[in-house]
């Protein structure tokens, strides 16, 4: 298969990723949406879910370990053990 990871999705901004918590993120995503804070959550967390599945063990770890603790639930986690 030919190499995308140079592909940029459209209107993408190149810059520096910033770090922010759960609560952020779900505004973010509701902002972004037009989604009311909850709806927000429950979509983002439905499209996130089915990573659990298309990763390694460790590979999801990796995630899991880069992701502030509240946000494991949206990979289907209690907590950040994987």
């Amino acid at each position: 298969m030919p190499d995308r990871s140079d592909r940029r999705w459209p209107g993408a901004k190149s810059a520096q990723a910033k770090s922010f918590g759960g609560q952020k993120f779900y505004r973010r995503v509701a902002e972004r949406t037009g989604a009311r804070p909850r709806t927000a959550e429950w979509d983002a967390s439905a499209g996130l879910t089915p990573l659990v599945g298309a990763v390694s063990g460790g590979e999801l770890n990796q995630i899991l370990g880069q992701l502030p603790s509240n946000c494991a639930v949206l990979l289907g986690k209690a907590d950040l053990a994987g």
